[in-house]
């Protein structure tokens, strides 16, 4: 009997971070421990898994205040940001983990590459310099690469989004000497340009 109160309980906890029933998950979770919220079982994903499948950023946020870990990974192993940028609250699920510590330097397992890269696969072209912003913020490398030697630059090039590479070079991206051949001339010496204005304000600013 007892067992099967406690299943109950976990249960309308869960419910409720599925839910987003936030008052009553906020009464829930002052009676439960972090083993409860870590622990995956055949009826439930972790707390955090949970409410970041269910798109809840703030019942995310609740039960990583109560405990729930931020490095543990999900039951598809992978990093708990990877499985948030995959999600159509992408941003504010990202922003809750990072807020509250979570590293940026996981790798995919699948790939070997990074949380940048993800970005420009999971992230729509409308929100993606927004969640590129969140990550330089919490001090993501832009330059670093992936197993096939593709950095944050490299993958912009690719959709030759002109918005996208400015933000990129404007964020101190590491910029090539030579810029690829296949590019357009016209979108060659716009880079060009770019970089060579933002050397010329850093020379005024002192940096």
């Amino acid at each position: 009997m007892l067992a099967l109160f406690k299943k109950q309980k976990k249960s309308k906890l869960f419910k409720s971070i599925e839910t987003g029933d936030l008052a009553f998950l906020a009464k829930r979770l002052k009676s439960v421990g972090p083993a409860e919220l870590n622990n995956s079982t055949e009826q439930h994903c972790s707390a955090i898994e949970t409410a970041i499948l269910a798109n809840q950023p703030k019942a995310l946020a609740m039960v990583i205040a109560a405990g729930a870990k931020i490095e543990q990974r999900s039951s598809t192993n992978e990093p708990y940001l990877l499985m948030a940028l995959k999600q159509e609250q992408s941003l504010p699920l990202i922003n809750a983990l990072l807020q509250s510590g979570a590293s940026t330097e996981h790798k995919l397992k699948d790939a070997d590459t990074y949380l940048i890269a993800a970005c420009f696969k999971h992230c729509s072209s409308t929100e993606l310099m927004l969640h590129l912003s969140r990550f330089i913020e919490y001090g993501i490398n832009l330059n670093q690469v992936d197993s096939q030697g593709m950095c944050a630059l490299d993958y912009a090039l690719v959709d030759q989004n002109i918005e996208l590479l400015n933000f990129l070079i404007a964020s101190g991206i590491q910029t090539p000497a030579q810029w690829p051949t296949s590019l357009p001339e016209e979108l060659t010496q716009h880079l060009k340009r770019s970089v060579d204005d933002l050397r010329i304000r850093q020379m005024f600013l002192g940096q």
